[in-house]
C-alpha cells in the first residue's frame, strides 16, 4: 500500500504540469485559519492527520522546488500555469498584482527569506505577465517574450 504523500503524487499532483499549479491547489486545501490542510479523498484512504501531513510535506516539497528554479525556469512554469486559466489573463493578473493574494501560495513553514525571494520574484513574474497580454484585457494566443 501507497503512503498518503505517494498517493497525493501519483493520484493528483502528477496531473498538475507546473510547480505554481501545484502550489495554488496545494495552498487551496489549508484552512487559512488553522492551517490544516485537507483533502476528502486521502483523507477516506487514510485518515485526516495523515492527509494533512502528506499535503504539508507536499506542500513545502512544491514550495522548494519552485525557489530552486532559476528566473527564466519560473516565468516559463508561469506561462505553463498562466496558458491553462480560462479566465481573461490579463484580468488575474492583475487581481494577484492588487490582492497580492500570490503570498497565500507559501507553506506556512517558509522562511523570512525564502518569502522575500518568493514575493520579489512573483511580482517580477506578474509583471511581467500583465504586460505581455498588452491591454484591454487582450488574451488571446501565446505569451509574446519581450
Amino acid at each position: 500500500m501507497q503512503s498518503p504523500i505517494e498517493d497525493l503524487w501519483r493520484v493528483t499532483l502528477s496531473q498538475i504540469p507546473s510547480q505554481l499549479g501545484r502550489l495554488v491547489y496545494l495552498s487551496s486545501l489549508r484552512d487559512p485559519n488553522t492551517g490544516v490542510y485537507s483533502h476528502q479523498g486521502l483523507a477516506m484512504r487514510f485518515n485526516a492527520d495523515d492527509a494533512d501531513e502528506a499535503i504539508r510535506q507536499s506542500h513545502e516539497l512544491a514550495f522548494n522546488r519552485w525557489l530552486i528554479l532559476k528566473v527564466s525556469e519560473q516565468r516559463e512554469d508561469c506561462e505553463l500555469y498562466w496558458s491553462s486559466l480560462l479566465e481573461d489573463k490579463r484580468l488575474v493578473a492583475e487581481m494577484w498584482i492588487q490582492t497580492e493574494n500570490y503570498r497565500t501560495l507559501m507553506p506556512a513553514s517558509a522562511s523570512a527569506a525564502q518569502r522575500v525571494d518568493f514575493n520579489g520574484h512573483m511580482e517580477i513574474l506578474l509583471e511581467w505577465l500583465r504586460n505581455a497580454y498588452g491591454g484591454g484585457g487582450q488574451d488571446q494566443g501565446a505569451l509574446q517574450r519581450p
